[in-house]
């Protein structure tokens, strides 16, 4: 983990992983005024907030843009940085707590299998480093079950609350962070029973006072929640069933997938309500999220698999030598290797060391991410070729380079035309439709190696009346 982390902080700009790493980085620069300008909702604000104020702090108190500048770091790229530091903190948080929270309720193993299995899930690795919701979302999420781990040792009144603040903010981290609602009233219904309604109450307004108070700006801009939502809806990555269990397997990797398993026989020859609680959550989950399952999704509920390990683990092989357990955790990070050379043979590293040996100072180019481009992306991903930020239309009509971004099958995108903002539409016309203006250069496919997270594909066009 330390390798994956550091080589996305020490080279930030270079090792994005998520196309809309700039906009939140650019939010946290430009916070709190930017607050009056969001209008993209198609993620709650709490990361987004948190950042700020992380880097808003450095700015006035310790003057850590000052030493940025210093460092020859621009402003933009020390926010992206804040950003990838919180979430990173998250990601750390979670490992602590898996292991405390598991050690204390199950012993040693389980809680050495829970940290072994969730520091081999690669798509929860990579994206620790990522300024982006999944690993924030994820970290909520394990509190719920916290909460409900810690069952006898917290009031009713008490536990209700923490589980409405915790199920919250997820919410307002992501919005498919809702799941954590099913196991918080599972929990509030089955330890209260006919008593539970005052405390089902409770958690509902605890929960959207959570939701409310770290993203207002939802309340003011209704209209703009809405266009957001039929945006998420509009998305289908329409793989069918094995790719949806493919894409569950890359993100949980091997041993989680086994133990996920093995945790269904273990659920009905032993009630565990614990357990029983996670496998919902996992499941519910993913029967939601079909067909729309991307690898990246599924970090959501890595945690809790995480906690499904460690609890299989103790219910099956409690009475093993404990250097048979070390030898199998070992195995386990050792399957994580893969990681560090997917990071450097993933295509998007190969389309940055294109573009950089084939433009010139001052070339602009155009990023095509269906349905829509965030104008500032641009200058964001490759500051070393564009002078400018892309406040002109011309960079829409008339860039010297588009690259188009085809993670869907081109016939999703032209289906998603109705979806493009009316700035991407001269982009659409001469690109998509291959009228003359551009030429197709070269084709970027990911590796066909099996590793874990190798990118997309990749059209690049150069504009041939330059």
């Amino acid at each position: 983990m330390p390798i994956a982390w550091g080589t996305s902080l020490i080279d930030p700009i270079n090792t994005g992983f998520h196309p809309d790493e700039p906009k939140i980085s650019s939010y946290i620069y430009n916070f709190p005024s930017y607050l009056s300008a969001y209008n993209d909702f198609r993620q709650p604000l709490l990361l987004h907030n948190i950042g700020g104020l992380i880097f808003k702090s450095f700015y006035e108190f310790v003057g850590f843009l000052q030493n940025f500048i210093a460092l020859d770091k621009p402003y933009h790229e020390a926010a992206l940085i804040i950003c990838r530091l919180t979430a990173l903190s998250f990601s750390v948080f979670s490992i602590f707590i898996v292991a405390a929270i598991m050690r204390h309720s199950y012993g040693i193993r389980p809680a050495i299998f829970s940290i072994a299995v969730l520091n081999s899930m690669p798509y929860n690795i990579i994206n620790s480093s990522t300024c982006w919701t999944d690993i924030p979302s994820s970290f909520f999420i394990l509190l719920v079950f916290v909460v409900i781990i810690l069952n006898k040792e917290l009031s009713p009144i008490k536990s209700t609350l923490a589980l409405g603040l915790a199920s919250g903010l997820g919410f307002s981290t992501k919005y498919t962070a809702a799941i954590a609602v099913f196991p918080s009233m599972l929990y509030i219904l089955a330890r209260l029973r006919r008593k539970a309604f005052p405390y089902v109450t409770i958690f509902i307004i605890t929960f959207i006072l959570a939701f409310i108070l770290t993203s207002p700006l939802i309340l003011f801009k209704t209209d703009r929640l809405m266009e957001s939502f039929k945006s998420l809806a509009s998305w289908s990555y329409e793989g069918g069933f094995i790719n949806n269990l493919y894409a569950i397997y890359q993100s949980l990797g091997v041993f989680s997938c086994a133990f996920l398993v093995v945790s269904i026989c273990v659920a009905i020859r032993k009630f565990d309500f614990v357990l029983l609680s996670l496998l919902i959550t996992i499941f519910s989950f993913i029967l939601l999220m079909y067909p729309n399952i991307a690898p990246r999704y599924i970090i959501l509920i890595s945690s809790a698999a995480s906690l499904v390990s460690g609890i299989v683990s103790y219910s099956l092989f409690s009475n093993i030598n404990f250097k048979r357990i070390f030898i199998t955790t070992a195995l386990i990070q050792l399957s994580a290797i893969p990681l560090i050379i997917s990071r450097y043979s993933d295509s998007r590293y190969q389309l940055t060391n294109y573009i950089l040996q084939h433009s010139s100072p001052g070339d602009t180019i155009s990023i095509g991410l269906p349905p829509c481009v965030d104008d500032l992306s641009t200058a964001y991903l490759w500051p070393k070729i564009c002078s400018t930020v892309c406040d002109t239309t011309d960079i829409y009509y008339n860039p010297s380079w588009v690259i188009l971004n085809f993670k869907f099958s081109k016939e999703s995108l032209v289906s998603q035309k109705e979806y493009i903002c009316d700035n991407d539409h001269g982009k659409y016309d001469s690109v998509l439709r291959f009228e003359n203006l551009y030429s197709l250069e070269r084709v970027i496919s990911p590796p066909p190696w099996p590793i874990e997270f190798n990118g997309s594909t990749y059209y690049i066009y150069k504009n041939s009346h330059d």
